[in-house]
């Protein structure tokens, strides 16, 4: 390809990200390089993942059921980016601080945010992609939420592509334009149970990389997830 169309191509691919999110173009020409990305915790993942791990700049969504790892995952993502500003939106009041300080989390420095309703939870939602735009918070987990308006998701795509953190989605069946819009997309599976005795010690999981922004998507791991107090 010659030098002008390698220009026009990467014009119209950056525009293409730049209004819609990294996940617009699967494609990247030449020389454009990867954007930041968080580590999982788990190299063996990240080594599958284009960018290395979780992208900066876009959600990323990890699919599964409850017991299936996926929480486990996305907490020890979060202790990776120890050391940044850090926050976990708990509208459903399930945090667990104990658990989460075993997957390595740094507790004391996490903003854990609990609304009270429905209502202020999405305003706090906003707020807190705005403060990610603003580069006040490096990774936000979100645990499920009731499906949001559309107009109020897109909003949200539209503030977190524009911005140099990352934000990590659980969920487990809410509306289709939501995986839709989910840069990276990981489905995490049970296998089993790992016990010492009669003490659950961790699981092992597979996790399947559904959609990959930067990298080939349909490769699998298995993973050995679990607190890592447990040793």
């Amino acid at each position: 390809m010659t030098d002008p169309k390698r220009e026009r191509l990467e014009g119209i691919a950056e525009s293409l990200r730049a209004r819609f999110g990294d996940h617009a173009v699967i494609h990247k020409p030449s020389g454009t390089h990867l954007p930041p990305a968080l580590s999982t915790g788990f190299p063996r993942l990240d080594r599958l993942l284009g960018a290395g791990g979780v992208p900066c700049g876009g959600i990323s969504l990890f699919e599964g059921i409850p017991t299936s790892g996926a929480t486990t995952l996305a907490l020890r993502t979060l202790a990776g980016a120890a050391g940044s500003p850090l926050a976990y939106f708990d509208l459903s009041c399930t945090f667990d601080p104990d658990y989460a300080a075993r997957c390595g989390v740094d507790v004391p420095n996490l903003l854990v945010v609990r609304p009270p309703d429905l209502p202020i939870a999405l305003e706090a939602f906003v707020s807190l992609a705005e403060a990610l735009r603003a580069a006040v918070f490096d990774l936000i987990l979100l645990p499920p939420l009731p499906t949001p308006e559309r107009a109020l998701w897109r909003r949200l795509v539209h503030t977190v592509s524009r911005s140099s953190g990352a934000l990590i989605l659980l969920e487990s069946g809410n509306a289709p334009f939501v995986r839709d819009d989910a840069g990276l997309w990981l489905r995490v599976r049970h296998g089993h149970w790992l016990r010492r005795r009669q003490e659950v010690r961790g699981l092992r999981a597979e996790v399947e990389i559904i959609r990959d922004p930067f990298g080939a998507p349909g490769k699998r791991v298995g993973l050995t997830l679990g607190g890592m107090g447990w040793g």
